[in-house]
């Protein structure tokens, strides 16, 4: 599976009170793949996917609050989500919520160019050569297509396996490589399905929040 490097990306946070005095708690949430290394103010309680921070501000004070979190490393959507509470005769209440998204990507065009010029240096035995070719016209196609829909996904993954059925007929050379970087784009592309329908699932969810409200 394509995996990304260990990469830190801090987050920040901006509050401002209106004019009053008021107290505060606010949290954030990762997903489990995620990890919250450090937090500025430090948070009041701290674990890997969770941080909340307790405080009172004065009126038409500015604060920032900062995480430093650890990116996943597989492809794929992400969210994070950071709820603000007031704090009403003793008890705090949810007054908003705030959800930071975000997609772990790899350049598709330049990893496909990789594979079509490693393509082109495979001694192949002439009778393999149009397998070769097909193969390269189908990486082309897919390094040119625009993902917008599950369809495209699923219509690359299909050409994916024709690209590999292809691969297999050609037996007078290693190519386990090729082999391996072709099960990656059919990962990358099965990810952004993954992407496609969490974006559909969170924008049906806000336009019901809306509604409620």
């Amino acid at each position: 599976i394509y995996k990304f490097p260990s990469v830190k990306i801090p987050i920040q946070f901006d509050l401002k009170s209106a004019e009053v005095n008021i107290s505060l708690k606010v949290t954030e949430e990762t997903p489990d793949v995620m990890e919250i290394i450090e937090t500025i103010p430090e948070a009041d309680l701290q674990n890997l996917n969770s941080a909340e921070w307790y405080f009172d501000m004065m009126p038409g004070e500015d604060k920032t609050l900062l995480s430093i979190n650890r990116l996943p490393e597989a492809l794929g959507y992400y969210e994070l989500f950071f709820e603000v509470y007031t704090k009403i005769n003793g008890t705090y209440n949810l007054h908003s919520t705030f959800i930071y998204g975000f997609e772990m990507e790899f350049e598709k065009e330049s990893y496909i160019n990789e594979m079509i010029f490693d393509l082109i240096q495979l001694p192949v035995e002439s009778n393999e050569q149009k397998w070769l070719e097909n193969i390269i016209q189908i990486l082309d196609e897919i390094k040119n297509t625009n993902i917008q829909t599950k369809n495209d996904c699923l219509n690359a993954i299909k050409d994916l396996f024709t690209a590999k059925n292809n691969l297999d007929k050609i037996t007078s050379v290693n190519t386990y490589e090729i082999y391996e970087k072709i099960l990656i784009l059919v990962l990358y592309h099965e990810a952004k399905i993954e992407s496609i329908n969490t974006r559909k699932t969170t924008k049906r969810k806000n336009k019901k929040d809306t509604k409620k409200h």
